[in-house]
């Protein structure tokens, strides 16, 4: 594709097995995109204008003359605080050779890529957090329904997590909550089996935990966010830079002693009570703004001036 074509760019989208939600909500986004055709989704085998490889992608991945662009969909943060790990920078530049635009996602993730040297800010396109897609369709979302479900008296706050995984979440942070003794208090962590989903858990829950050691790019504290829910984040959580200081959340240092202060704290009225807004919005809201940078990094790898887009229902 040249300067001069007036044809949408052809874009395969090329994701490793790992990137669990993330690859969906791009999925999304990109067949958005050709629903509004400004670009064609190119098959397996079929040449493309545009390769674009999400996660840990192996070098060599983008053949023929096809640009690459590369999303990366975690930041794995060492042990100094705000810093990409050694490992992950290593393994960043082997697998990301020849990608002529990047994608992350958040402000924070930005600043710790470009200053770990990953890449130049000239050639890194910032694109929003986004939440996780959602799982499958709940009979019963009633939140006194779920809450009876889950064994929670009126009067008990919900505190609700994730874990991502050993060594990818704050050690003890819900331990932490627990240890403060409060009898109107219930934490939950999910990820770890249960009788609801997630976006159940949105429903019941009165103050979400973010407490991840990496920046991911699809977070579910921005569906706790887009629900209207109060968010405890910790530095080392993208979420973070999801909420307003003293209105809608806290950020704290990523210590579980940190954490369950401000637990306290909210729980003790420390924010502003605000309404609740139904949590499986959070990925359809924010799937045009998407879009709409997933079209500008394809046309800026290209160096094609982009046309703009009307899109419906936005």
């Amino acid at each position: 594709m040249t300067a001069l074509s007036h044809e949408p760019p052809r874009v395969r989208l090329d994701c490793v097995a790992a990137v669990d939600g993330l690859a969906s909500v791009l999925e999304r986004a990109a067949a958005a995109l050709a629903d509004a055709r400004q670009i064609r989704l190119a098959r397996p085998g079929e040449p493309a204008d545009v390769v674009h490889t999400v996660g840990e992608a192996g070098p060599g991945r983008a053949a023929g003359r096809a640009r690459r662009v590369h999303t990366v969909d975690r930041v794995l943060l060492d042990r100094r605080g705000l810093a990409a790990a050694a490992g992950w920078v290593h393994r960043q530049r082997r697998f990301t050779r020849g990608a002529e635009t990047w994608l992350v996602h958040g402000r924070t993730a930005a600043r710790v890529l470009v200053a770990s040297g990953v890449v130049d800010g000239a050639r890194l396109h910032e694109l929003p957090v986004v939440a996780p897609p959602p799982g499958r369709a709940a009979a019963d979302r009633d939140r006194s329904s779920v809450r009876a479900r889950l064994g929670i008296a009126p009067g008990v706050a919900l505190v609700v997590g994730c874990e991502r995984g050993p060594g990818l979440s704050v050690p003890g942070w819900a331990d932490s909550i627990r240890a403060l003794h409060r009898t109107d208090v219930r934490v939950i962590h999910h990820g770890t089996g249960g009788p609801v989903t997630f976006e159940e858990l949105l429903v019941a829950a009165d103050l979400f935990v973010a407490a991840g050691l990496g920046l991911t790019a699809c977070n579910p504290g921005a569906a706790a966010v887009a629900a209207g829910i109060p968010l405890i984040a910790a530095t080392s959580d993208s979420a973070a830079e999801l909420l307003r200081f003293g209105r809608t959340g806290l950020v704290v240092p990523p210590h579980p002693a940190a954490i369950a202060a401000a637990v306290q704290a909210v729980l003790d009225g420390a924010l502003p009570r605000r309404d609740r807004r139904p949590p499986a919005s959070a990925a359809d809201a924010q799937l045009p703004a998407l879009a709409r940078g997933l079209l500008g990094a394809y046309h800026r790898a290209l160096g094609t001036p982009r046309a703009p887009v009307a899109w419906s229902g936005s």
